[in-house]
């Protein structure tokens, strides 16, 4: 499943592919750690939907373009399901 860091990080990934992994990681506030943490989850829950996990060469990375058409299909849904858990749980 998808939390709130992960599906972040998609969406940065998506909207700015030409970034490094290191602006990448300054512009959502990661650690290096972090960064690994969340994308390891992010792959994660994409091989559960059967989909091409995130590649990391050096300090780039790549998006396959399944991951970027399920986005564009699902990323709206899976935001408002994301909302709805952080209120449901109590966060804001």
């Amino acid at each position: 499943m998808f939390d709130h860091k992960s599906l972040q990080l998609l969406e940065q990934m998506i909207n700015y592919p030409k970034l490094s992994i290191p602006e990448l990681r300054l512009q959502i506030n990661l650690s290096p750690r972090q960064f690994a943490y969340t994308l390891d989850k992010l792959n994660n829950a994409l091989s559960n939907l059967d989909l091409p996990k995130i590649q990391v060469i050096d300090i780039e990375f790549k998006v396959d373009e399944r991951i970027k058409n399920y986005w564009k299909l699902e990323g709206t849904s899976l935001n408002r399901q994301q909302s709805v858990f952080k209120r449901l749980s109590g966060y804001t």
